[in-house]
């Protein structure tokens, strides 16, 4: 590195963190217009099985398709309740689970957001030998 260069190379950097941040904002207002789901996984929960519902959540979303955010988020002092998932989207009443199974996840996140169709459903279930 010449002394010279030392201008273009901060210019540089400093551009690409502003991208960066830009392309978070985006990702966080898109995310926002479809949702949050919000799971506990604080040491209780996670004893009491929040971990296997953290991980089903995130199954169903790339075997549904559904588009929104899985937010880890610590504990909410319900420790007799966990494990607990909240759906939050943007225009409507938050909706709270409690004592959540992983294998009820996917139902309740059909039950709250649109899926990417059946073809995608059914093309993403296909096991290929």
């Amino acid at each position: 590195m010449a002394p010279n260069s030392v201008d273009q190379i901060l210019h540089n950097f400093l551009t690409e963190k502003r991208e960066d941040k830009q392309k978070q904002l985006k990702s966080s207002a898109y995310a926002k217009n479809l949702g949050e789901v919000r799971v506990g996984l604080g040491s209780c929960c996670v004893a009491s099985g929040s971990a296997d519902v953290h991980h089903a959540l995130q199954a169903s979303l790339k075997d549904t398709g559904i588009q929104t955010t899985i937010k880890r988020v610590g504990c909410v002092g319900m420790c007799h309740r966990v494990p607990l998932v909240e759906i939050i989207k943007p225009g409507e009443e938050t909706v709270l689970y409690d004592k959540v199974a992983a294998h009820e996840v996917k139902k309740i996140m059909r039950r709250h957001f649109k899926t990417r169709g059946l073809v995608y459903i059914y093309c993403s279930n296909l096991r290929i030998r």
